[in-house]
């Protein structure tokens, strides 16, 4: 009985430790037009970074259409403002914590990787831009749900599940087998 509780500690502790051992997660938000080259390298570069093992939890895109969605070029501005830029003509405009990447090209890479690193470690860090984009650096208005609801319903059904096989299990006890007369 001893070692099933064990087990179901152990499991339990091996399920549950990704979702409590990150880093501050930092939102990186991408102004772009998708006729755009040097947006499309960025986004790919993106994209590329979320798929390493030592980024992906660090991060997540806010990708923001700035001709699709012109709200969003009202946005670009307003943030440009608040972030004083004095060029506020081109895309990818891109943001990460109070650091501001105007184009992409073969040297921002390296940057916006440290960039996240840093912010990302910084737990007291406040973005700038907050008060613009919204509470807890969410958008006023959203392009789309970039919060799959799924993942943490399928979290816990997992949990419960291993709550539910490890009940049915402490609860049986081996019968002892009958022996037959002869």
């Amino acid at each position: 009985m001893k070692n099933k509780f064990i087990w179901f500690f152990v499991l339990a502790v091996m399920f549950l430790m990704p979702v409590f051992a990150s880093a501050k997660k930092v939102t990186v938000y991408l102004f772009s037009r998708e006729t755009c080259p040097h947006c499309q390298d960025a986004k790919k570069f993106l994209e590329n970074l979320k798929s390493d093992s030592e980024y992906k939890d660090l991060f997540e895109v806010r990708n923001l259409d700035v001709v699709k969605y012109p709200a969003y070029s009202d946005l670009y501005d307003e943030v440009a403002k608040k972030m004083d830029e004095e060029d506020t003509s081109g895309v990818p405009y891109i943001i990460i914590g109070d650091e501001t990447f105007l184009g992409f090209g073969s040297s921002s890479g390296e940057r916006i990787k440290t960039t996240i690193k840093e912010t990302s470690m910084d737990e007291d860090f406040v973005s700038p831009i907050a008060d613009i984009v919204g509470n807890n650096g969410e958008l006023l208005f959203e392009e789309e749900s970039k919060t799959p609801l799924l993942i943490p319903l399928f979290i816990v059904l997992g949990i419960v599940a291993l709550l539910f096989v490890f009940v049915i299990a402490a609860r049986s006890e081996p019968k002892p087998k009958k022996k037959k007369n002869k």
